[in-house]
């Protein structure tokens, strides 16, 4: 099921190329992920977690909404691993056939949430079951000051913005947001060839330049926004 696939008339990347974009609460990930989907130089695949599949939303619906409280952190755990493990062969589907995957959030997010209540090497067991290992060419993580990113949430939310994440509604939502920010930079250790991270609290046009910077580093160049 995905969510945009495009062609352009330009040179395509020798191959395809997986990407996960991650970030803490008002990093604008969902904005960079559409962005970076526009600008792609080739065929490419737009997923986000939990979803991408019809199970995958359904668990997502079911876990994720804010109308179903008190989902415990092993059931939400499995739950979404659960997800991943029916997206991630769509995955490797699109990207054996030439066609580059952009995914908004993966395993990586159970590990900086889930894995603050549940010991981080069985957060990593159960997903490298899910996803058979499928590692992305590169993470990007759009992070920065907590307060300041959580400021940018609430005034997009005061704006009409739409919530359908349970997590932004935590009653301890900047310590929780702290401690995840901290789990993330567990990940940036230990992946330290394939993490990258953004200061997103810049203007957009920054973000979008060090994400152009650091796809270069694995053969894709963006083409120019219009805007």
């Amino acid at each position: 099921m995905c969510e945009s696939e495009k062609k352009w008339a330009v040179a395509v990347p020798d191959e395809a190329k997986f990407v996960v974009v991650e970030g803490i609460a008002g990093g604008g990930k969902t904005t960079v992920t559409k962005r970076i989907v526009d600008l792609w130089p080739g065929d490419v695949c737009v997923y986000r977690e939990p979803g991408g599949t019809p199970f995958g939303e359904a668990i997502r619906k079911a876990v994720q909404s804010p109308d179903i409280p008190n989902v415990n952190e092993r059931a939400a755990v499995l739950a979404y691993a659960s997800a991943r493990a029916q997206l991630v062969p769509e995955i490797r589907q699109k990207i054996n056939n030439g066609t580059s995957v952009v995914l908004d959030r993966y395993w990586s997010t159970s590990w900086a949430f889930q894995g603050q209540k549940i010991p981080s090497l069985l957060v990593w067991g159960i997903n490298m079951i899910a996803t058979g290992g499928l590692l992305p060419d590169r993470w990007i993580f759009l992070g920065g000051d907590v307060e300041t990113l959580l400021e940018r949430k609430r005034r997009y939310l005061k704006a009409g913005g739409i919530n359908d994440d349970r997590w932004d509604l935590l009653p301890d939502l900047v310590e929780f947001t702290k401690r995840s920010a901290k789990k993330y930079g567990e990940l940036a250790r230990l992946y330290p060839k394939r993490w990258r991270n953004i200061d997103a609290t810049q203007p957009l046009d920054g973000v979008m330049g060090d994400v152009a910077k650091i796809l270069l580093e694995i053969g894709i160049e963006l083409r120019q926004s219009n805007t």
